[in-house]
């Protein structure tokens, strides 16, 4: 990382952008999740026989499982950081952001200064898919510098 700190913010370039799509990576998982919402709605058909219930079976558990099946679009820009799919987005501005964890499969963005078990609920995950990790850390690090430059002492 950089010696300095702090970042200007005309350091910082234009946006970084990557896309991650989970099911292309893991197909054995894609196939296992598609069969299982396959059989829930065919198990919901054959208890109550009522197609717009069946369908919203089906509907209900492919949105809860959208951004697996779905690409998603993730965005670092000055203002913050964000992924989008099909119909939601979650952001998170850096000023919001109080700790940064590298993992080896992504970046956790967290608006607590410790870590904690809410980190999964108020967090934000930036997995790193099959984009170069350090290009993705390096990003989200210059960002992250640029929009919280170090305070002043006051003694």
């Amino acid at each position: 990382m950089n010696a300095d700190p702090y970042i200007s913010p005309s350091a910082v370039a234009s946006p970084f952008e990557w896309t991650v799509h989970r099911a292309a990576l893991q197909p054995g998982r894609a196939v296992f999740a598609g069969g299982l919402c396959a059989t829930a709605a065919g198990v919901s058909w054959l208890a109550f026989h009522l197609p717009l219930f069946t369908l919203g079976v089906a509907v209900a558990l492919f949105a809860s499982l959208a951004d697996f099946f779905l690409p998603v679009r993730y965005r670092l820009t000055k203002r913050g950081a964000e992924a989008r799919h099909l119909w939601p987005l979650a952001a998170m501005e850096w000023r919001q952001v109080k700790r940064v964890r590298v993992s080896n499969t992504g970046i956790m963005l967290s608006p607590m200064r410790r870590s904690s078990r809410l980190d999964a609920y108020r967090g934000m995950v930036l997995p790193f898919g099959t984009e170069d990790p350090a290009r993705i850390t390096d990003a989200a690090q210059r960002f992250h510098a640029a929009a919280n430059p170090p305070q002043e002492v006051r003694t």
